[in-house]
């Protein structure tokens, strides 16, 4: 049951027969699926939108299913696999942020008034950029200046680089593959900052030189709106 599931999230079967993780063999019953949005998670399974994952199927599932998957942790080596304890046709409610970015509620002037000045945040962010990418991110470790040293206070940012292929440069000049380096602390000083995780493919406003990084010549994610979804990339470039 999905009141009962420790992870539920709405989901898109891109592969069957197939398995992601090394340690679970693929057959007649393992899917392969992008995880579009999470409903709930531990905290530590919540930066996996826009992931492949693989799911121990309990119903048949059809090549290009949307559904909510109801699941328990199974396994998380090279890879994540869930096994699926239920599943439902999955209705997908606009974010938020996606209302107020798209004006949705037209007829309410607090909507549109809310709209135009997440816009005008989006487009200053992105005025501000070094460079804005889109890109997968494919590894991740802590930042080799953070670990040399003890931890300052519990406050400190947990400085992590993650590994991006660069998919699409929007802005600025890049190589095909950057270092990123984002606060991966989920103390309340940082836990609105983006976390980057391996397999994670996203549009990334990324700066140079932010105040704290170890390493000022790095790139680094640090605002909320450093990170967005890859549907936005249209967007982002519409407002620069």
């Amino acid at each position: 049951m999905a009141s009962q599931a420790p992870f539920v999230f709405h989901g898109t079967v891109i592969a069957l027969g197939k398995s992601t993780e090394a340690l679970l063999e693929a057959g007649d019953r393992t899917a392969v699926v992008r995880v579009d949005a999470v409903v709930r998670a531990p905290d530590a399974m919540r930066a996996i939108v826009g992931r492949e994952i693989t799911v121990q199927l309990r119903q048949p599932a059809a090549m290009g299913e949307k559904a909510e998957f109801s699941a328990r942790g199974l396994l998380y080596g090279t890879s994540l696999a869930v096994q699926e304890t239920g599943k439902r046709k999955a209705v997908t409610p606009q974010p938020a942020s996606a209302r107020r970015l798209s004006g949705a509620s037209a007829d309410s002037a607090k909507a549109r008034d809310q709209a135009s000045a997440l816009r005008a945040s989006l487009k200053a962010r992105a005025a501000e950029a070094s460079s804005v990418v889109v890109g997968r991110v494919t590894g991740i470790m802590e930042a080799a200046a953070a670990a040399a040293k003890p931890r300052e206070s519990e406050h400190d940012p947990h400085w992590a680089t993650a590994t991006v292929v660069v998919d699409q440069v929007i802005k600025g000049t890049t190589p095909k593959t950057v270092k990123v380096m984002f606060a991966n602390s989920q103390d309340v000083m940082w836990y609105r900052a983006p976390k980057l995780a391996v397999g994670q493919r996203a549009v990334l406003l990324l700066r140079k030189g932010a105040p704290g990084a170890p390493d000022k010549r790095s790139n680094v994610v640090m605002d909320e709106f450093d990170v967005q979804s890859v549907d936005r990339a249209q967007l982002v470039a519409s407002l620069l």
